[in-house]
Formats: structure tokens, C-alpha cells, sequence
């Protein structure tokens, strides 16, 4: 129970992360294309 329960942790952890790097990537990208065009 305890390790399943860590697993999903960890996926969702990852999920974050993943999010935020988007979210990042997404705003870096918004930001040179803004200055650019």
C-alpha cells in the first residue's frame, strides 16, 4: 500500500515538474517572440 502510494507520488511530482517546464518554456518562448515580432 505504502509503495503504491510513493509511486503515485512521484508520478504526480513528475507531472508537476513536467507542468512547470512547460509552463516556463511556454513563457521564455512567449517572451522572445514578443520581443522579435
Amino acid at each position: 500500500q505504502l509503495i503504491k502510494l510513493n509511486g503515485k507520488v512521484r508520478f504526480h511530482e513528475k507531472f508537476i515538474w513536467l507542468f512547470i517546464g512547460l509552463l516556463i518554456t511556454g513563457l521564455i518562448g512567449g517572451a522572445i517572440a514578443y520581443f522579435i515580432f
